[in-house]
Parts: C-alpha cells; structure tokens; sequence
C-alpha cells in the first residue's frame, strides 16, 4: 500500500514538473555557445569556439562529452533540451533516496514517507528549477551530482569520490564542494565520534586529485589556463560584484518557497547547539554556496540558478528539522505526531503552489525574452551566413549574445564580454562614465571597447538593435572609433515582419557621404541620454503615455547639446516620438533633417519611404527607397 502510494505520489509530481517544463519550453542563448564548441570539435576543427583560437569558454566539461558523444546522432539543441529534462526528471526521482539516506541516521521513528517525498514535491513546483530543466544548459546535471555527492559524504558512502570528480568536472564549484566536505569530515566527525579515519581521507583526496588534476593539467596544456576563461570575465571580487551578489541574495530571499525550505532549516540550525555531522555538514555546505554566491556577484542570468544547490540542502534541512521538531513535541503519540507532519506538509505544499504561480510569470517574462533573442540571433545569422556564401569570405562580427548567432552563423566571432576571448577576460579596460547610472540590461562588467574596435569587425551586432544593452556596448558606442567608422544597415527579415539593424563597417564607397565625425571626450554622456530616450521611447510605444513622449524629447535634447555631432540621433528619437503618435508632419520635419545632419541615417530611411506613401508622393517615396537599398545592399 505505502509502495503504491509512492509510486503515485512521484508520478503526480512528475507529471506536474512535465507539465511545467512544456508550459516554459525554450533554449538559453548561452547554452548555444556551447553548442559552437560541439560542432567545431565534431568538424574537425577541435573543441574550441573560433577555430584557430583556443579559449575555454565553456564551464560545463562533463556536459559537452555528453553532447559531443550524443551529436554524432542528433541534433544538438533538440539533444541538449532532451537531456537536461531527463536529468531534471533525475534528480526528482532521486531526491526521495536522498531524503531517505538524511532521516535515517535520525533517532527516533523512522523517516515517514510524506518527509521523503516532500523535496521532490517542491522542486516540481520551483518555477526556478523547472526553468533551467528545460533551457538545455547542464544546471540539472550539475544539482543531481552536488546533492547526490553531499549526502554521500554524510552517509560515508564509496560512491562519495567519483561523484566529486564528476560534479567538479560538470562545473568548476565541484571543486569547493569537495574541499568544503573533505575539511568538513576533518572537522565534525572528529568532533562527533572522537576518531577519525585519516587514511580514508587522505585515499580519497588523492584519488579525487589525480583524476581532477589531470583534467585541469588538460585545460592548462590545451587552452593555457588552469580555470574556465569564463571564470575571469565573469567574476570579480570587488564593490561592484558583491553588491550586485547581495541583490542576487535579496531577490532570490523575496521568494515565499525560499524562506520556508531555506531560510527557516538554516536558522534553526545555526541556532540549534546540539547538531550531529548530517546536519552539521548539510548546514556548512549550503552557508559556504550562499555566501560564495553573493561573493562572485551572484549568477548574470535569471532565475535563481546559482541558489538551486544550496536550496535542495535547505529542503533536506527542512525535512530534518520537521522530523526533529515533530518527534521531539510528540513522541508519546504516533497519531499526533502523524497528524502533525501531515499537517505541516500539506500547509507548506500551499506555501510551495502558491509561490510557483507567482515566480512562474517571471519565468514566463524570462523565457519570452530568451526566445524573442534567440529568434532574432538566428535571423542575423541566416543573413550573415547567405553574405558570406555571396561573398566567398568570413565575415568578423562583434556582440555581447554570442550564443545562437555563432552556432547558425559559423562566422569569426569577437565576444565583447569576454567569456570566449581570453584578451578581454584578462585584460578589462572599463571607460570612465560608464557605470551603474547607465541603464543596461546585462550586468556584466568585465569588457575592453578599445580592443574590441582594433579587431576591425565588419559588423557589430546589439541584441536590442541600435540601442546598447550592456556595458561593453554602451563603451564601444560611446568611442570615436565606432561613431566615425560605424553606420546602421537595415537587414530585412521576412520572419520578423521588419527591418533588423546591424552596425557596418563603413565601406569606402559610402565614405565620400556626409557624416559627422565625433571627437574625444562627447560620447559617454551622449550614450547615456541615448539610451535613456530609448527606453522612454519604448515606454510610450508600450503604454502610450504622454509623459514618456516628453522624455523622449528632454533625453533627445540634453543628447544632442552633450554631444553636438549626433544631433541626428536626437533627430532619430524626436522623428520616431512623433510618428508613433500620429503626427506624421513632425514626425518628417525631424527625419528630413536628420538626413541633412547624416547621409549615413538609415534608420530614418523607412519612416519617411512610410510617410511619403501615406501623403502619395510617389516620387519621394521611390528616392528615398533606392537611398536605403544602395545603403544596405
């Protein structure tokens, strides 16, 4: 009956998590960079991300075997979303094992089945879990090894070791986790029994070495770097990351799910003075990930997937300390105390659907923007790929969102943020004014605008289309060097029902055309307002708000007397204000002008081509058609 029981109550929760999985189906536009490095190694041209150039731009090393063995057979996006619901599936299988291998060494009654299966529970409704299960990155992978290998260090299993080397080898915070429980075994075992076995540590320690070691040694001799080259564009140990680890922090705790199983077990545990080596160890472990979280700077992307580790402990803690509590209040009554955990169980399960719903349409908003990225990547690459096939030559691309773009487009790729190109990540060069005040979306920091200009790509590519949405793009469209050797192509897209903009590098054929020249010291103020009267100009396109148009033209006005020679682009904001208003006169006075200022404005090309025809002046019309064609042909 009880076996009956819990095979119906797995199999509800899967079904939820199934259920939830296909509600938010999409792939992360990083997890396609590792995808590059996949198809590279299977063509032949080794396992890096441009060929010829050996970068490690990848963290997840078990999880690109498991690509590089599967996409022999199959397609790559298609496998990696396969694999990471199965492993996701996994871990929700196992997690009642684990929950059971915890509340054993208990004293007392043993473990009642409703504590072993509430983890899994939860995780079927943690809208943060179920959202990395599906993006086809290795995070589920990742959670089933790191838990997996925490209780079997708590339950002094021979399985401990090879699951530390192939969490370390999944990600590279494995190595802390074997580290932290080793030092932890040391510690609290010795403390609870009196004796401690050392040569079994010090087996395992070498044995975990050799094996790591040689992997790193890999790394060292293949790329030229012990760590992933992602570890030094991404963090950081300074103000900067750790306020922005203490955010990371403070939005994951604002979470009803996160208080209840992670917050509250680790309180009662701090405070609790008489803890055996289980809860000792679970409790250490879950305190170091927090704190090593919000001291990296937490994770640059959404959903909480850096607190996916400590939060499962914090779910295994919350059983223990249900149990604890439970049995300490009740022991005389089997029937009280059976009603108790039914109680709080069933309480807590609100707790759990409730907050699901509510982070559910974040994840919902998140995996909206990842495909709208994704989907425009893929169309930037379908054109520079059919342009470098006309062409017969690589084309050189600069952007922040490597991901889908590489994979589809198979051009030479310069990553502005530095995660595939090791000159960025070691050597960051930030430009002055550029800083919190700007309003970005990504958060990453780490950039060189300078080295990214001395590349000469032939395009640069913002994910958000002329507007900066990072800080390596804010510094690159603030530098002189992009203004006077940089215009706007208009790319038309079928799919995406519109024109998709992409900088080019000025060909010397349209050089003899009258463009403003920017001088030092006039741009990062200028960038600023820039992207600030985009925002504003999105805002009343989004809410059609009269405050918005008149930030438009206060944030046009402060860019144009901050820099003078972009004048067009306030012209831009004010012409587009305008014509999303209705005010189609306007609306052609400020882009006729604009034109004046720039010869090289396409982007007020296709307004006034939509105002001439709206007024049936054909003539106009047809000119300023065959200007946008031989701008972006």
């Amino acid at each position: 009956m009880w076996a009956l029981f819990a095979a119906f109550a797995i199999g509800f929760a899967g079904a939820f998590y199934l259920k939830h999985v296909k509600e938010l189906a999409f792939i992360q536009d990083d997890a396609y960079t590792v995808f590059r490095y996949v198809k590279n190694f299977l063509s032949g041209n080794g396992l890096v991300f441009n060929p010829g150039a050996r970068v490690q731009g990848y963290t997840n090393f078990l999880w690109v075997l498991f690509l590089i063995v599967g996409g022999r057979y199959f397609n790559l996006p298609a496998l990696a979303q396969t694999l990471s619901i199965t492993f996701g599936s996994v871990f929700l299988l196992a997690l009642p094992y684990f929950a059971f291998l915890v509340l054993k060494e208990e004293k007392g009654k043993p473990a009642d089945l409703l504590l072993i299966l509430l983890p899994s529970f939860v995780f079927a409704f943690n809208a943060d879990f179920v959202y990395w299960s599906v993006s086809g990155m290795e995070t589920p992978l990742y959670l089933l090894l790191f838990t997996a290998t925490v209780v079997a260090k708590a339950n002094n299993s021979r399985l401990f070791t090879p699951l530390a080397v192939l969490t370390s080898l999944t990600r590279p915070e494995g190595i802390l986790l074997f580290f932290v429980l080793e030092f932890g075994e040391l510690l609290f075992r010795q403390k609870e029994q009196g004796k401690q076995d050392y040569f079994k540590i010090a087996f395992e320690t070498f044995f975990y070495s050799v094996l790591v070691l040689s992997y790193l040694l890999f790394s060292y001799f293949y790329y030229g770097n012990f760590l992933p080259n992602t570890f030094y564009a991404k963090t950081g140990f300074d103000w900067f990351h750790l306020k922005r680890g203490v955010k990371y922090f403070t939005d994951l705790f604002s979470q009803a799910y996160a208080i209840v199983f992670l917050a509250v077990p680790v309180v009662y545990y701090l405070i609790k003075k008489k803890k055996n080596y289980t809860q000792t160890l679970l409790l250490t472990v879950t305190l170091v990930f927090i704190f090593y979280n919000v001291l990296i700077g937490g994770d640059v992307l959404p959903m909480g997937r850096f607190f996916l580790p400590p939060f499962a402990l914090g779910a295994l803690l919350f059983v223990l300390m249900l149990k604890e509590l439970a049995f300490l209040f009740f022991n005389k009554s089997s029937v009280l105390y059976t009603s108790v955990i039914v109680a709080v169980v069933v309480l807590v399960s609100f707790v759990v659907i409730e907050s699901y719903d509510a982070r559910q349409a974040e994840a919902q908003n998140w995996r909206g923007f990842e495909r709208g990225l994704v989907f425009k990547m893929k169309e930037y690459a379908r054109w520079i790929k059919k342009r470098q096939k006309e062409t017969k030559r690589k084309f050189t691309v600069a952007l922040s969102t490597i991901g889908a773009f590489s994979y589809y487009s198979d051009a030479i790729v310069v990553d502005m943020i530095g995660l595939t190109d090791s000159y960025i990540a070691h050597h960051p060069k930030e430009l002055k004014g550029i800083d919190e005040r700007i309003s970005v979306l990504w958060r990453e920091r780490h950039y060189n605008a300078e080295y990214v200009l001395s590349r000469k790509p032939d395009f640069i590519l913002f994910p958000a289309g002329v507007k900066p949405s990072a800080y390596p793009e804010a510094a690159v469209f603030s530098l002189p060097g992009f203004a006077n050797n940089y215009y706007v192509e208009l790319i038309p897209s079928e799919k995406a029902n519109q024109y998709l903009p992409v900088f080019r590098k000025i060909p010397d054929n349209l050089r003899k055309l009258h463009f403003p020249k920017v001088k030092n010291n006039c741009s990062v103020k200028a960038t600023e307002f820039y992207i600030l009267g985009n925002n504003n100009f999105l805002a009343f396109l989004k809410y059609g708000k009269k405050k918005y148009f008149q930030k438009v033209f206060v944030f046009a006005d402060s860019l144009k007397n901050s820099c003078p020679a972009k004048k067009y682009l306030s012209l831009n904001l004010k012409g587009m204000a305008e014509f999303h208003a209705g005010h189609f006169t306007e609306a052609r006075k400020y882009f006729e002008k604009s034109l004046t200022e720039n010869q090289l404005n396409t982007m007020a090309l296709p307004y006034l081509i939509n105002i001439y025809r709206k007024s049936g002046e054909k003539e106009k019309g047809l000119k300023a058609y065959l200007t946008l064609k031989q701008l972006c042909k």
